[in-house]
C-alpha cells in the first residue's frame, strides 16, 4: 500500500508541490494520519489555485470577475477553498465533474474536521484517500483542462498548420500523447464528440491524426469498448466519416482498427467501396489493418470479406492494370489463410467465370504467385495450365492477356515454380508465336532480357525427353524453336532443339 503511495507521489508534475505531499506522505508512514489529511489538501489546494491562475488571461470577463474574489479573500487571508473549488466545477469552465467536485468537497470537509483538536479518528483509508484525489484530480496535471482547453486544442488542430513538427507517425503519436496529459479521463468523451463533428464537417488530417490517438486512449479502459462502439456507430453507418478519416487514422496507427467491433468494421469497409477505383491500395491497407487487428474465425465473418474481396475487388482489379502486384500478393495471402478451402472454391469459380484479355491478365498473375508462394503446386498447376491455353491460343487477330503475365512473374515467382510448369510456359510461347499471337512473338524475340530466360535455361537440359514427344506431337513448336536456335546459339534452348529435330 505504501508503494503505491510512493509510486503515485511521483506523478506530481511541480516538484515544490510535490515536497508538500512527500511530508503527507512522511505522516502516513508513522501513522499521523490527520496530519497527512492536512498536508494534502493544503498542498492540493495551492496546486489548484496556481493551475487556474495560469489561466486567467483564457477566462471570459465575467470569470475573470469570479476569480479576482477568490484572490481577495486567499489574500485576505479568509476561507476561500470551497469557492476555489466550486469555480472549477462551474459547467463554464468543467475542470471537474460533478463526481470529482464531490470529492474534492469530501476532502475538504476531512481537513476542516482534522484541523483542529477534537476526539474524531482519521483512518488510514480516509488518508490514502484525501492523499491520492488530491494527486489524481490536480497534482498529477501539467495544467487542468476542461472546455476552453478543449475549444482551444480543436481550433490549434483545423488551423495551425505546423501543430505536427513532422508528419511522421512516431512524431504524430508522441505529440498526441502530450496533449492528452493535461485532459481527464471525463472529458474524453467531450473531446470525442467535438473531433468527430470537426472531422466529417473540417476534412482536417490534423484532426483526424488525434482522433487515433484519443480512440486508443478511451479503449485502454476495455469496460468502455462498447460505449465507444455505440457513439462511433452512427457516424460510420450514415457515412459521416468519409474516405479521408480512415485513410488518416491508418496511416497513424494501423492497429486502431482493433477497438471497432467487427459490425463497425463491416460498416467500414462497405461504406467506402464507392472508393475502390480510385484509391485501390488505401483500400486495400484499411482492409488489411482490420484483418490484421483480430481473430477471424466466424464463419459469416469470413464470407463477408470473401464476398467483398471476390465481387467487389477483383471486380475493379480487372480494369486496373497498373496496381502494384505484389502488394496485392501480400494482401491475398492474408485473405486465404482465413479459410483455404473456401478461399480456393472462390478462386476456381473466378477463373471460370472471367473471360481473360490484355487488360485483366493481373487476376491470373497475383493468384498464381499467391499459390507460389504458398506452396500450393495442385492450384499451381491449374492456373499455369489456364495460362498456357491463354498463351498458346493467340492469333494474329485474338490477342489475350497470357504472355503479360509472364512478364509480370518475378525471380522469386521463378525461383518457388516447378520446372515443368517453367517448361510448359516456354513451349506455349512458342506455339503461341508460331499461331501469329503479337505479344508471343515480341516476348520471344526480347527473350534473352526477360526473367524467365535463366530459368528456361537451367532447366530445359533435364527435360530432354519429353521436350522430343511434344515436338514431334506439336507441330506449332518447330518453326519459332528453330528461329531462337538459330538467334541464340550458345543457348541451353539451341542446345536441345539440335539434338531432337
Amino acid at each position: 500500500m505504501l508503494r503505491d503511495l510512493e509510486l503515485l507521489l511521483n506523478t506530481v508534475y511541480e516538484s515544490q508541490t510535490r515536497d508538500y505531499f512527500k511530508e503527507a506522505l512522511t505522516c502516513y508512514s508513522n501513522g499521523a494520519y490527520k496530519a497527512c489529511v492536512i498536508l494534502s489538501v493544503i498542498a492540493g489546494i495551492d496546486d489548484l489555485y496556481n493551475k487556474v491562475n495560469e489561466q486567467f488571461n483564457e477566462f471570459d470577463q465575467n470569470k475573470k470577475n469570479d476569480f479576482r474574489k477568490i484572490e481577495r479573500k486567499r489574500d485576505e487571508k479568509k476561507p476561500f477553498e470551497r469557492d476555489l473549488i466550486a469555480f472549477c466545477a462551474d459547467e463554464e469552465l468543467d475542470l471537474f465533474s460533478k463526481y470529482e467536485n464531490n470529492d474534492l468537497d469530501f476532502c475538504f470537509d476531512l481537513r476542516n474536521s482534522f484541523a483542529h483538536p477534537s476526539d474524531k479518528i482519521c483512518s488510514a483509508e480516509k488518508a490514502r484517500f484525501v492523499f491520492s484525489v488530491m494527486i489524481d484530480l490536480i497534482s498529477s496535471k501539467r495544467r487542468l483542462a476542461g472546455h476552453q482547453y478543449i475549444n482551444k486544442l480543436v481550433d490549434r488542430l483545423k488551423n495551425e498548420d505546423l501543430f505536427y513538427a513532422e508528419l511522421k507517425p512516431n512524431s504524430i503519436l508522441l505529440k498526441n500523447e502530450d496533449c492528452l496529459k493535461d485532459i481527464s479521463k471525463t472529458k474524453y468523451w467531450v473531446l470525442l464528440k467535438r473531433l468527430l463533428t470537426e472531422s466529417s464537417a473540417d476534412k482536417s488530417s490534423r484532426v483526424n491524426y488525434f482522433l487515433a490517438s484519443l480512440l486508443i486512449e478511451i479503449n485502454k479502459n476495455k469496460d468502455d469498448n462498447e460505449k465507444l462502439n455505440q457513439e462511433l456507430e452512427t457516424y460510420i453507418s450514415q457515412e459521416i466519416l468519409d474516405f479521408n478519416f480512415y485513410r488518416d487514422i491508418t496511416k497513424v496507427d494501423p492497429c486502431v482498427y482493433e477497438i471497432f467491433s467487427f459490425e463497425n468494421c463491416q460498416r467500414i469497409l462497405k461504406s467506402l467501396l464507392s472508393y475502390l477505383n480510385t484509391d485501390l491500395q488505401m483500400y486495400l491497407e484499411i482492409f488489411k489493418s482490420i484483418i490484421n487487428s483480430r481473430k477471424i474465425e466466424q464463419k459469416e465473418q469470413i464470407e463477408f470479406l470473401y464476398n467483398l474481396l471476390f465481387t467487389n475487388i477483383f471486380e475493379v482489379l480487372k480494369n486496373k492494370p497498373e496496381i502494384d502486384n505484389q502488394y496485392f500478393v501480400s494482401f491475398l495471402d492474408k485473405m486465404y489463410k482465413l479459410n483455404q478451402k473456401k478461399f480456393l472454391e472462390r478462386a476456381l469459380l473466378l477463373i471460370e467465370q472471367t473471360q481473360f484479355d490484355t487488360t485483366n491478365n493481373n487476376i491470373l498473375y497475383v493468384l498464381i504467385s499467391l499459390f507460389l508462394k504458398n506452396n500450393d503446386e495442385i492450384m499451381q498447376q491449374t492456373l499455369i495450365e489456364k495460362l498456357c491455353g491463354l498463351i498458346a491460343s493467340q492469333t494474329f487477330e485474338y490477342s489475350n492477356g497470357g504472355t503479360l503475365v509472364v512478364e509480370s512473374f518475378t525471380s522469386e515467382d521463378f525461383t518457388k515454380m516447378n520446372e515443368k510448369f517453367i517448361i510448359s510456359i516456354f513451349l506455349s510461347l512458342l506455339e503461341g508465336a508460331e499461331r501469329g499471337g503479337w505479344y508471343a512473338t515480341v516476348f520471344l524475340q526480347q527473350i534473352e532480357s526477360k526473367i524467365i530466360f535463366k530459368f528456361i535455361e537451367q532447366n530445359i537440359i533435364n527435360k530432354k525427353e519429353e521436350l522430343k514427344i511434344n515436338f514431334v506431337n506439336n507441330k506449332h513448336l518447330k518453326k519459332e524453336w528453330k528461329n531462337l536456335a538459330r538467334d541464340i546459339p550458345n543457348s541451353s534452348i539451341a542446345s536441345v532443339y539440335n539434338e531432337i529435330k
